[in-house]
């Protein structure tokens, strides 16, 4: 098996001329929090502006450049796609973020699968992604960072010494900064350096760092490929012996797919939240869309209102050979919060960049405010069956808020005494029950990191949204 990275750094540009047309060749900038540029369209970098550059620069060259915040979790569901080509060539498929997509392949006829896969991303994206081949995880990404857009770069493992001899220290993941910096002191400056540098001196000045950067500038990464997507699901499906292309027949099929997968459920004791539907033609590529219930259920007549839904979103243009139902999302209606489950790894990077991360933020806590500060997360909050919320925020408040959704529900933009906040994840949600004077009703509560607001929960009723706490 061996490792395929596809980069497509404008999948951001896709989603925002998708849901506006009127954006569509025009130039394009998205901006971060600290409004520098960080993803361009085509037309904007014919005019010269790179990423990185601060939007008040950007405006004093180009007037006319239209600028939109990032939007991860648009951009992730845009991204879905581009995960489901590449889960009909691999078992193993691990999405890292909206721009970034690794899967392991078969080596035999590689090269025309490879490029027909980029047909299909061609035909659905309009662009091609670039793809990097090689023995392992850091292999492959540094090689479609590499290679021009929208093309192949196969390192083979004769020439990965090769390859990664040509490498900055600065652009290998999990490296310390310090360690960089000394080494650039000491003429060290590419990988290639690195390895041709005596171990034993570089034991005597890196010290215990020195194994795991050599093992790096070697390509030899130990993070394996995780299988995330597709995520578990059920699924059932129906075969059509003839191309159906009228939607009432479609529907007809619903009720008796919904049946059988509630019946699933209710045999495995779990509820879903996820729910997909995809149709595939006589011939080119299924159409297939989905959405997150606002309350987990196993209720048939849910799942098939559901399925409806998604159906006439869909609306196919060709006949339809097979349709196809899927539930996921599994154990979110058993009082456990996913959130405290998660081992930390959905954050973007490399595990041991995150790990590195995690040990120098506790080790400038610890300096700075004493060891016996810094406990695990366990320690401090349980989960129980009646107390289903993670730890509470600081500032309790109880104000109305306006918010703007995305397509699944969750809160994407919020609008807080006259400003607008970008949603940047939701890390939590769970469903409460509240008293008012209209009796019990059902309540959905979230946890976000919203900008410059920090994090903060939002409840909603209804319609009604509420900021009930900010962090200190």
């Amino acid at each position: 098996m061996i490792t395929l990275s596809l980069y497509l750094p404008q999948m951001g540009i896709y989603a925002e001329t998708t849901l506006n047309a009127e954006l569509r060749n025009k130039p394009l900038v998205l901006l971060n929090e600290e409004n520098r540029a960080i993803v361009i369209s085509d037309e904007a970098e014919k005019r010269g502006i790179v990423p990185g550059q601060n939007k008040t620069g950007i405006l004093a060259m180009h007037p006319d450049i239209l600028f939109k915040e990032y939007n991860r979790e648009i951009y992730l569901e845009a991204a879905s796609k581009l995960w489901w080509l590449a889960a009909s060539e691999s078992s193993v498929v691990e999405p890292n973020g909206p721009e970034w997509c690794y899967f392991l392949a078969e080596e035999k006829d590689l090269l025309p699968r490879t490029i027909e896969l980029c047909k299909n991303v061609s035909q659905i994206y309009g662009m091609r992604p670039s793809v990097g081949i090689g023995s392992s995880k850091l292999i492959a990404h540094l090689a479609a960072l590499r290679v021009g857009r929208g093309k192949i770069k196969l390192v083979s493992q004769e020439n990965e010494l090769l390859f990664m001899a040509g490498i900055s220290l600065i652009t290998l993941p999990g490296i310390d900064p310090a360690l960089i910096k000394r080494a650039e002191r000491l003429g060290i400056r590419t990988a290639g350096d690195f390895m041709r540098t005596p171990l034993t001196e570089l034991v005597r000045q890196f010290g215990a760092l020195a194994h795991q950067t050599l093992r790096l500038a070697m390509g030899q990464d130990d993070n394996r490929l995780r299988p995330t997507w597709p995520p578990p699901c059920l699924q059932r499906a129906h075969w059509y012996e003839e191309p159906i292309n009228d939607l009432s027949i479609l529907q007809k099929i619903l009720p008796r797919l919904a049946a059988y997968l509630a019946r699933r459920l209710t045999a495995r004791q779990e509820l879903c939240a996820w729910i997909a539907l995809e149709l595939e033609p006589e011939s080119g590529l299924p159409a297939a869309a989905e959405l997150k219930l606002e309350h987990a259920t196993r209720n048939p007549h849910t799942i098939t209102e559901a399925g409806e839904r998604l159906l006439y979103k869909l609306s196919p243009a060709h006949p339809v050979q097979r349709i196809t139902l899927r539930v996921g999302a599994f154990g979110v209606g058993t009082a456990r919060q996913l959130a405290l489950l998660d081992e930390n790894q959905s954050i973007a990077g490399y595990p041991h960049e995150r790990h590195d991360r995690l040990r120098k933020s506790l080790g400038y806590i610890s300096k700075k405010y004493g060891g016996g500060k810094v406990v695990k997360a366990d320690q401090l909050v349980r989960t129980t069956s009646i107390q289903t919320r993670i730890h509470g925020l600081g500032r309790k408040c109880q104000e109305p808020i306006q918010v703007i959704t995305s397509f699944n529900g969750n809160p994407a933009r919020v609008v807080w005494r006259g400003k607008e906040y970008l949603v940047d994840s939701v890390e939590n949600r769970w469903n409460e029950t509240a008293w008012t004077d209209q009796g019990y009703v059902d309540k959905s509560a979230y946890r976000i990191l919203c900008g410059r607001m920090g994090y903060c929960e939002l409840t909603r009723i209804g319609t009604r949204w509420c900021l009930t706490a900010i962090a200190d």
